[in-house]
């Protein structure tokens, strides 16, 4: 597979809103202007939870499939962190994160793509 960085960009950001405990966020990638082609099959996102209001965790997947029972992201209550992940692209060219607990505000920055 060959890499293909792309100038950071950030694709979501909720602040001052929150993710609800237990609900998803999709991210379209693949021909939304951010440079990554139609074949790419993962991302390098850089996923930030801010200021949880409970202990939970972030995972990151590709839509259209079962989410993990990994997490990208753990964090404690009132915490703001930040996790590099590799997340395969899913149906539509879309990613989808979930919040498993709480409320937390949600920041997604991109950094490539991986693809034949």
């Amino acid at each position: 597979l060959l890499f293909r960085p792309t100038l950071p960009v950030r694709v979501l950001d909720t602040r001052p809103a929150t993710l609800a405990g237990g609900t998803t966020k999709d991210l379209t990638l693949t021909g939304a202007g951010y440079g990554i082609p139609d074949t790419a099959t993962s991302a390098v996102v850089n996923v930030t939870g801010v200021d949880a209001t409970r202990p939970t965790y972030l995972t990151a997947y590709a839509t259209g499939t079962t989410a993990p029972l990994a997490s990208n992201l753990n964090l404690a209550a009132h915490q703001t962190a930040a996790s590099l992940a590799f997340v395969r692209i899913g149906s539509g060219g879309r990613i989808r994160v979930r919040d498993n607990a709480g409320e937390v505000g949600l920041v997604v920055d991109l950094s490539g793509s991986f693809g034949p």
